[in-house]
C-alpha cells in the first residue's frame, strides 16, 4: 500500500507525519509527505494520482485542493488534528460522509464533531512519539521553566479567541521568580535538546488535541503543568499536573505548585521519573501505531 500525507513538513505536523512514515514502513506500508506549501505541475499531479492508493490530509481547504487535483473523495482520508480542522471543513463545504474515512487524534474531536452536526463517525488514533529519541536522565531540581509553543494563536473561526495564551506562562514565571525558556516555531528536529535545558513544561492552551510537548517532555523526564487538554485529558491516569482553565486560577495554581516543587526536590525527582515511565509505556509509537494502521488501511 502507498499513502500520501498531504500536509506540511514543519513543526508538529512534520514531527507526527515523518514519524508515521518511519513506523508504517515497518509494516510494508509505503508513505511520503506531499507538502501542501509547494506548487506541483500537471505531470507531477498525474504521477501522484497514479502512484498513491490513498491521500491523507486534514478537513478544510486542503481537501478542496486534492479535489481540484482530480483526486476523488473516496481516495481521501480526512484526519482532524484540532477543532479548527473540523471548523474549517464545515466552513469549506467538505462532504464528511463522502470521505473514504474520517479520523481524529483525540476523543475530544470525536465529541466535538458530533456537537457541530457531523453525522459521520470519527475513528480515533492517538498520536505518539519516539520515546528513545527524547529520553534523558530525569530532571533533579526545578529551576528552569519551559514553554514550547506559539505565544499566541488566534482562531478566527471561533470568535477570534487566543487558544495558546502564552502570556499566562510569563505571569507564572514572574510570580515564581524563576527563568522561563520560551521557544516558538522551533524545528521539531531540534526539540530534544530543548527539553535538556528545562526542568518542566507549561501548557496554557484552551484547546489542544494532542500536545506533543506534553508527551515529549515526559519522555525526557520532565514534568508538565497543563490545562485539561490533549493527553492530559485523554489518559485517565496522566502524570501531568492539571491546572484550571480560568486565567487567574491557572496562574495561582501553577505558581503554588512550582514553588512547592522548587523546594521539595525529592518529590520533584519522583514525579519526573513517574512521568517518564508513563511515557515509555503509553506514548511510544510502538504502542500507538496499531490504531493508525486501522485508520489508514
Amino acid at each position: 500500500m502507498r499513502i500520501a500525507f498531504f500536509t506540511y513538513s514543519e513543526w508538529a505536523f512534520g514531527a507526527v507525519h515523518n514519524a508515521l512514515c518511519k513506523e508504517l514502513y515497518k509494516f510494508e506500508i509505503y508513505s511520503n509527505i506531499i507538502d501542501w506549501n509547494k506548487s506541483y505541475n500537471e505531470e507531477e499531479i498525474d504521477s501522484f494520482r497514479e502512484l498513491y492508493d490513498v491521500f491523507v490530509t486534514v478537513p478544510g481547504g486542503p481537501v478542496n485542493v486534492l479535489l481540484n487535483y482530480g483526486i476523488p473523495y473516496d481516495n481521501i482520508i480526512a484526519i482532524a488534528h484540532g477543532r479548527f480542522d473540523i471548523q474549517s471543513g464545515i466552513e469549506q463545504g467538505n462532504d464528511f460522509n463522502a470521505f473514504l474515512k474520517f479520523g481524529g487524534v483525540s476523543p475530544d474531536l470525536q465529541r466535538y464533531a458530533k456537537k457541530k452536526g457531523i453525522s459521520r463517525d470519527m475513528q480515533v488514533a492517538l498520536n505518539g512519539i519516539h520515546f528513545d529519541y527524547f529520553y534523558r536522565e530525569p530532571a533533579s531540581q526545578l529551576n528552569m521553566l519551559g514553554y514550547s509553543g506559539a505565544l499566541e494563536y488566534i482562531n478566527h473561526l471561533d470568535g477570534n479567541k487566543d487558544l495558546k495564551r502564552g502570556h499566562l506562562v510569563k505571569s507564572v514565571a514572574d510570580r515564581c521568580g524563576l527563568p522561563v525558556k520560551l521557544v516558538s516555531r522551533r524545528s521539531y528536529l531540534a526539540m530534544p535538546t530543548y527539553y535538556r535545558d528545562v526542568d518542566c513544561v507549561l501548557v496554557s492552551s484552551t484547546e489542544e488535541s494532542c500536545g506533543l510537548p506534553l508527551m515529549e517532555s515526559a519522555a525526557a523526564g520532565r514534568i508538565s503543568l497543563s490545562t485539561p487538554v490533549g493527553v492530559s485529558r485523554d489518559y485517565d491516569n496522566s502524570p501531568n499536573i492539571v491546572l484550571p482553565f480560568d486565567e487567574n486560577k491557572y496562574i495561582d495554581a501553577a505558581s503554588n505548585m512550582i514553588a512547592y516543587l522548587h523546594k521539595d526536590t525529592a518529590i520533584f525527582k519522583k514525579m519526573c521519573k513517574t512521568a517518564q515511565d508513563f511515557a515509555r509505556q503509553n506514548y511510544d509509537w510502538s504502542v500507538r501505531i496499531g490504531d493508525w494502521i486501522k485508520l489508514l488501511t
